[in-house]
């Protein structure tokens, strides 16, 4: 037996939109990929309150000042780790073995992001998807949607 996916032609729509983002963005430096990879931190840092704000009221989950740490902490923590990485083109040599190691991206990264955490999520993923050179389709839980889209608004905008 065989089972053949059902894609809807929103989500075609997407992953076309991604390609086509990631064949773009393939020819980005390592200077590029921080600089957006920074931006995204930033702006969920720089938001944190609003999103913060966003998250409670939605979802009905959580308290206000602890997404706010979370927001800026998180941010903050990602991107320091992130920061001095090496991820587009020659890794590194292995010379004894006679390799050269060189990052190519994987592909369209589909990503959920929870209720309990829509905005983190959200900026982490797309953080770690952007750094290796991926694409990234973000799936919000439906009582999350909105803050979820908000925050991925703020990213692409940044």
């Amino acid at each position: 037996m065989q089972v053949t996916p059902v894609i809807s032609k929103e989500l075609q729509a997407m992953m076309s939109r991604a390609r086509s983002a990631q064949a773009a963005y393939a020819h980005f430096s390592q200077a590029q990929v921080d600089a957006l990879v920074r931006a995204i931190a930033k702006v969920v840092y720089d938001n944190a309150e609003a999103l913060a704000k966003m998250a409670v009221e939605e979802t009905r989950m959580g308290v206000y000042e602890d997404k706010v740490a979370k927001n800026k902490g998180k941010s903050k923590v990602i991107w320091n780790d992130l920061k001095d990485k090496k991820s587009v083109g020659v890794l590194r040599h292995l010379e004894e073995e006679g390799l050269v190691e060189i990052a190519k991206p994987i592909g369209i990264i589909g990503a959920v992001a929870p209720t309990t955490n829509p905005t983190v999520t959200a900026m982490s993923n797309a953080m770690f998807a952007l750094k290796g050179g991926n694409a990234i389709i973000i799936a919000p839980h439906p009582r999350a949607k909105n803050v979820s889209r908000v925050t991925v608004e703020m990213m692409n905008d940044a």
